[in-house]
């Protein structure tokens, strides 16, 4: 969701000297003056470095939050009134791949040498937990609530409707509570070998004492940002409070990039949506704000930030076709972001062209960035500078003496800069540091040597000194550190690990803090502080809050006296059954055969031959059967195997008197896809249905996300593009119905009027009603619900109402009992958003009801995901994103 932005603005004294831990400027509280004509102006490529733009994100299955934004999509806008709350030898960073593995940390050195004296370590990294503040409810139009219940009448949403304010307890589940937080109730396998989350350190930065790491949670339904910092040069750690601009819980991606300085602290990602901007007064409580849509997007590598005059300025690239396209972005206040690319950026290379830009570092009024400069044979370091901000560059020579070559760091302080590169001593190859006051003219510091010579991955300094991460010819990674740049004391061997890697180095008073990822199992944080030759892993598993465990309920079913969850824990598949409801117990799922995938089920159906569920073990299908619900066993997916580089997912269960049916798609990246549905009468055998009506062609792609079983057969909904793949472009609503699960018809789908983009995802059938439900633009996010009366011939839609007629609101869930059809959603936006509930008899006329309780109603997402019947009434599962981690919701209610 793209939030407001936030005004702020730089201190108005002369700017401090820079550096990666620079004194003085910052972030100033005051009231923003009018931004600079440079930073309201659109600047587009106009040259011959036109940015290549690559293929879309595809969101996953069991991904909530909005991927990147992609050509021709419409994004998900907030509601108009938020409320006012509280080369060779170089590594630039690089995402981390989605699938990760253990921790591993080197082996400790003897100190010998160097600059500083290690930190005391303090084991085992504890502090005191910081105490969860009181849950935030919402605001509605009418107040106050009289005996828990009162109706409003209200008009919006393109229709009318009474609304039911319900309130629940907060205290946990109980006879009464309609509601509660249910992790307790959902177990983790407390035997297996990783916590099922990928997290990854990608920048560090200091400032004044106090050191900060960030980078980036994801594997669970809600990517998080996620920020570490240290008030006493890395000897404990805490947890970083991170927020949204209204309050609410910050969600997504984290940065790529962090920079400190008293006062003001900025991280910059590439992503999410637009929420891509991070800003601090003291590095422990950061606001997550929202760039302009177009100035960081998916692909973007942003290498550094760092201070420019009285803002900020952050240079990258993205890759093309031709190479590495350059980025520079600036701000006047940290908050608010200018791209520019191509000749825009303004830095001359004479015939050659510009690469990309990897270093930009200041002190004083001098700014110096380091990147590539891209000749017709080969590619050489390119040194540029600045004294106005970064509105004019000109162009220097990078220092060569004692043939220094290959990749240019830079690093400054107070006393200037440092710059590293590889140089040449008879057959060896080691660094050689040069100095300089003003990044014009340079002298020969220092040499920096290990064995055969090293490939100096990342230079960082402050005012107490400087250090390198390097890697030495035979692949082990080493720290350097000097006072001065001269003198280098011998290396800290770090060692190696498999798929490990270190990308995040900084200095603070002496001590040194190195950040990264390692993987095994999963990815897990690397985290390393020390000084003089010695450095000691931090076991952020004893930091409170540092790392959690993977967990998620995605949907539910209930049949024969027995309710069945499934999902995840630990990235793994997971089964939960109960009796009741209430009480849940964990069902034996053998392991699949040896994979680093992360695998989660997403459906579950039960029929006459028992229980089916779907999933995906990274991009193979997961098929799993049961007799009772209680032990289950793998099928063989190759009948849903993929071919052709082509790739397909598993998306909707449904179970009949004629059998079982599983639907999806078949794509070939975000170009078409073709909706595909597979019949099994034994859950043995599965035949695919005939592709006519299904198959992607004459430009049209298809997909079926849900399918439900009817009186007479099944009928399925998902979505059609001319433009590609319905998940990733704009799209229409599609419905097919069929008697036997192998030929289909589709039907016209008549959208709701005003509303565009839509795309259904959920389908039930209650006698002759069959309704599908979806979410299309309106211009933001809006629930839709598309009817039948006449058994699936007819199809007619409506946007759901909410309480505020033009609020955003999503679908989550839905059933059909006794004749009522339920939907269940949120509205609101798409981060901080309440649980609402619709009703209706027909299909047409809802009633929508707002219920209140935990992991309803109060700060983050409140998302029921999944509904079943349960006694007389239904039972929902699904997420709270409220507070600093995901919790699981269970919340049943009567259908009255």
């Amino acid at each position: 969701m793209t939030e407001p932005e936030e005004e702020r603005t730089a201190k108005s004294e002369a700017p401090a000297p820079q550096g990666d831990a620079a004194r003085g400027g910052g972030l100033s509280p005051a009231p923003a003056p009018p931004p600079p004509v440079w930073a309201e102006e659109t600047v587009t490529d106009s040259g011959e470095h036109r940015p290549y733009s690559p293929p879309p994100v595809v969101q996953q299955p069991w991904e909530t939050t909005s991927p990147p934004p992609r050509p021709g999509s419409l994004q998900r806008q907030p509601p108009p009134a938020p409320r006012a709350e509280p080369e060779a030898g170089h590594r630039p960073y690089a995402p981390p791949p989605v699938v990760q593995q253990p921790w591993e940390t080197g082996p400790r050195q003897s100190p010998s040498g160097g600059a500083g004296v290690p930190p005391q370590v303090v084991e085992p990294w504890i502090v005191e937990a910081r105490k969860n503040k009181a849950k935030r409810r919402r605001a509605f139009p009418a107040k106050p609530v009289i005996a828990g219940f009162v109706a409003l009448a209200v008009v919006g949403g393109g229709g009318y409707g009474v609304y039911a304010l319900m309130s629940g307890g907060d205290d946990g589940p109980g006879a009464g509570d309609p509601s509660s937080f249910a992790d307790a109730l959902f177990a983790v396998d407390k035997g297996a070998p990783s916590d099922g989350l990928d997290q990854s350190i990608n920048a560090a930065s200091a400032a004044g004492g106090t050191v900060v790491v960030a980078g980036s949670q994801t594997g669970a339904l809600s990517p998080r940002p996620k920020f570490l910092y240290s008030a006493d040069q890395g000897r404990t750690w805490q947890v970083a409070k991170v927020r949204m601009k209204d309050g609410g819980p910050a969600l997504g991606r984290g940065p790529d990039a962090v920079f400190g300085a008293a006062g003001g602290w900025v991280a910059l990602g590439a992503g999410n949506a637009t929420e891509n901007v991070w800003t601090s007064a003291d590095g422990r409580t950061w606001t997550q704000t929202a760039a302009k849509p177009g100035v960081f997007t998916a692909g973007d590598v942003i290498e550094q930030v760092t201070r420019a005059g009285r803002g900020y300025l952050a240079v990258g690239h993205r890759s093309s076709g031709k190479g590495d396209a350059p980025i520079l972005w600036r701000s006047p206040d940290g908050t608010n972001w200018q791209r520019l690319t191509g000749r825009a950026i303004g830095m001359k290379t004479g015939k050659d062209g510009l690469g990309a830009l990897r270093y930009a570092v200041a002190t004083g009024r001098t700014i110096l960035v380091a990147g590539t400069v891209v000749k017709r044979k080969s590619t050489v370091a390119g040194l540029w500078s600045s004294t106005d901000g970064g509105r004019t560059w000109q162009a220097l020579g990078a220092p060569t003496a004692s043939g220094a070559f290959g990749d240019l760091h830079l690093a400054a302080n107070r006393s200037g800069f440092l710059a590293v590169r590889r140089g040449k001593s008879g057959s060896a190859r080691p660094g050689m540091a040069f100095r300089s006051g003003d990044g014009r003219k340079w002298e020969q510091a220092g040499k920096i040597e290990a064995g055969s010579g090293i490939e100096p991955v990342r230079l960082a300094g402050d005012d107490s000194g400087f250090a390198l991460l390097a890697s030495t010819a035979d692949g082990r990674e080493v720290a350097f550190q000097s006072t001065d740049g001269s003198a280098w004391g011998q290396g800290a061997d770090l060692g190696t690990g498999p798929q490990r890697k270190l990308n995040a180095v900084t200095v603070a008073g002496g001590a040194l803090v190195i950040g990264g990822s390692s993987r095994q199992t999963d990815q897990d944080y690397q985290l390393l502080v020390g000084a003089g030759g010695q450095v000691t892993p931090v076991d952020l598993r004893r930091v409170p809050g540092a790392v959690v465990t993977e967990r998620s309920v995605v949907d539910v079913a209930n049949a024969g006296g027995r309710f069945v969850a499934v999902g995840s824990t630990n990235g793994r598949a997971a089964v939960w059954t109960s009796s009741d409801g209430t009480s849940w117990k964990r069902a034996a799922v053998p392991s699949v055969a040896a994979t680093n995938q992360r695998q989660r089920l997403l459906k579950v159906a039960h029929g006459s031959r028992g229980w089916l569920a779907i999933g995906t073990d990274g991009r193979r299908p997961l098929l799993a059967t049961s007799a009772d619900g209680t032990a289950w066993q793998w099928q063989d997916p190759s009948a849903f195997a993929p071919h052709g580089g082509r790739s397909v997912t598993l998306a909707g269960v449904a179970a009949g008197p004629k059998g079982y049916l599983i639907v999806g798609r078949d794509a070939l990246g975000d170009r078409e896809s073709s909706a595909v549905a597979w019949f099994s009468a034994d859950l043995r055998s599965w035949q695919p249905a005939r592709q006519d009506g299904l198959a992607a062609g004459r430009g049209t792609s298809r997909e079926m996300t849900a399918v439900a079983a009817t009186p007479t057969g099944f009928a399925a909904v998902g979505a059609s593009s001319t433009k590609g793949v319905p998940a990733t472009h704009p799209a229409r609503p599609a419905i097919w119905v069929s008697n036997d699960g192998l030929a289909w018809t589709e039907k016209e789908a008549v959208g709701p009027a005003g509303v565009q983009n839509t795309r259904l995802t959920h389908i039930v059938a209650a006698g002759r009603v069959f309704v599908a439900g979806g979410e299309g633009q309106a211009p933001g996010d809006r629930a839709v619900a598309v009817a039948s009366s006449d058994a699936g011939n007819t199809w007619r839609g409506s946007a759901l109402p909410t309480p505020t007629g033009n609020a955003a609101s999503f679908l989550g869930a839905a059933a059909a009992r006794n004749g009522t059809i339920t939907l269940v959603g949120m509205f609101g936006s798409w981060h901080d958003g309440d649980t609402i509930r619709w009703t209706s008899e027909d299909g047409r006329a809802w009633q929508p009801t707002v219920p209140q309780g935990p992991g309803l109603s109060g700060e983050g997402r409140q998302q029921i995901g999944a509904l079943t019947a349960s006694g007389g009434g239904l039972l929902g599962v699904g997420i709270s994103t409220g507070g600093d981690g995901d919790q699981l919701t269970l919340w049943r209610f009567d259908e009255s």
